[in-house]
């Protein structure tokens, strides 16, 4: 029922005109409003038989995905994220339409759904890429987590009990945020990300063995581009950053365990393509001052987050870009079709 109220409540205001109303007054009162930066993952094809190996809040439906870069191309004026960073290095006034599209990891259907879309409107892009995965048939972590979610289906008390046979620490670190997620999958997850890699993969073990069900994560297909598509890609105006080698989440790392990632991820992209690559992703969009200046120091230019934390006009900005995530429910209506007045209402409620 809330959904549908919210629905009517945002069509009301994209069609009487309040929107724009609203949007035009945000932008008067704030003086060289930054421009948004959008964050996308993966682009299904087909949601009902691709979103086991991947959570919900993380894809978008082709038909969608197509409907929102239209929108996008027609009103507002998309840019590259270098001449974003360019810009507020050099003090210059930006258009407030003025809007940037990322993706993070490097999936596959970024390649085969996302960039002839993108190509279609003419829209610049970049792909933060997770290194040590382009070009390989392994799997992120998080993605056999899900899967394994799928197939098992367990509560949070069976999964709290796993957690304590495995690793005791990690039942004891519950925080608010992970508890009030609905869907057991994030939850299971978002506590994942607390841990060594070591100490995920022996949680993952133990629950494929400990339900004995076939743990056929990704059916052995490609998840990840490969070097070829990431060349094609990149002759035809899509940019590549760093998402790092592993996509371990870097305030669990140490300082030299950081730098091998920012240094390492960057050298395997640029001797690929070619190409000088000094823009980041964290990982996780997790991060701290500390990281921000292992980022600076190893030579890029600046950085992306979910969880921006820098201060505007301050030099920090820059390793710190705030995004916001775009996925198939923000835009779309109570049956599930694609709603422009609901992609609009989120561009406008996160400017």
């Amino acid at each position: 029922m809330k959904q549908i109220l919210k629905y009517f409540i945002v069509v009301l205001l994209y069609y009487s005109g309040l929107a724009f109303v609203f949007r035009f007054l945000k932008r008067l009162s704030r003086s060289n409003q930054k421009p948004l930066i959008l964050m996308y993952h993966q682009v299904f094809d087909d949601p009902k038989a691709e979103l086991k190996y991947s959570q919900a809040g993380l894809y978008v439906s082709t038909p969608v995905f197509d409907k929102q870069m239209s929108y996008l191309a027609k009103h507002y004026k998309p840019i590259s994220l270098a001449d974003l960073a360019t810009s507020i290095r050099s003090n210059q006034t930006l258009d407030p339409k003025n809007i940037v599209i990322t993706f993070d990891d490097g999936w596959r259907d970024n390649y085969q759904h996302a960039y002839p879309i993108l190509k279609e409107y003419q829209l610049p892009a970049i792909i933060f890429l997770t290194a040590n995965f382009i070009g390989t048939n392994d799997i992120f972590w998080f993605m056999r987590a899900a899967t394994l979610m799928t197939i098992n289906k367990l509560d949070r008390q069976q999964l709290r009990a796993l957690f304590k046979k495995v690793c005791l620490s990690s039942a004891e670190s519950d925080s608010a945020a992970i508890e009030t997620m609905a869907s057991d999958t994030d939850w299971f997850i978002e506590k994942l990300k607390k841990l060594d890699l070591i100490v995920i993969n022996r949680v993952l073990d133990e629950l494929s063995k400990s339900n004995k069900k076939s743990d056929n994560t990704g059916d052995n297909s490609r998840w990840t581009m490969n070097w070829d598509e990431v060349k094609e890609m990149s002759q035809h105006g899509i940019s590549f950053g760093s998402h790092g080698c592993t996509h371990r989440v870097m305030t669990t790392l140490s300082s030299d365990e950081n730098m091998r990632e920012l240094r390492d991820s960057r050298e395997v992209i640029e001797a690929k393509l070619g190409l000088r690559v000094d823009i980041f992703s964290y990982p996780n969009g997790d991060y701290n001052i500390e990281i921000e200046k292992l980022v600076e120091q190893g030579g890029y230019l600046c950085a992306v987050t979910t969880k921006g934390i820098g201060k505007p006009g301050n030099k920090s900005e820059l390793f710190a870009l705030r995004r916001i995530g775009v996925h198939e429910g923000i835009s779309v209506g109570p049956r599930g079709n694609y709603s422009r007045a609901m992609f609009d209402f989120h561009l406008l409620r996160n400017s």
